[in-house]
């Protein structure tokens, strides 16, 4: 069971829907329904658990989410979950997309930071 700070993470309003239910913020549209992402227009494909990164970032734009929080989104209580497992979904994502996009907040956590000029 998550505790009710992971659930508002997962229930927050989405910055920009666009047609369809995708979310939308700037070159980055995602559908959450059909599990895909296209940056700048180009498919990317990503693993489920980045996805839900990604998908947790972007809903949660205005926000600091934090390691632990995606910790709890990610994995179960009955999973074990190695020390750096949220540092490299954050990694591989910022590989697959552009190395600005996802900020780290020293001590705090991470955050999303597209605008419509970024990538």
């Amino acid at each position: 069971m998550l505790g009710p700070e992971t659930d508002d993470l997962t229930h927050a309003v989405a910055p920009a829907i666009a047609e369809g239910g995708e979310l939308a913020v700037g070159p980055l549209v995602m559908s959450p329904d059909g599990r895909a992402v296209t940056w700048h227009g180009q498919a990317v494909g990503l693993t489920p658990r980045e996805f839900r990164v990604l998908e947790t970032l972007v809903r949660n734009r205005e926000r600091i989410i934090s390691r632990r929080q995606l910790e709890q989104i990610l994995y179960g209580l009955d999973e074990t979950i190695d020390s750096n497992a949220v540092e490299v979904h954050i990694h591989h994502l910022r590989r697959k997309l552009a190395r600005g996009v996802i900020q780290t907040v020293r001590g705090a956590g991470y955050r999303i930071r597209l605008e419509a000029g970024v990538g």
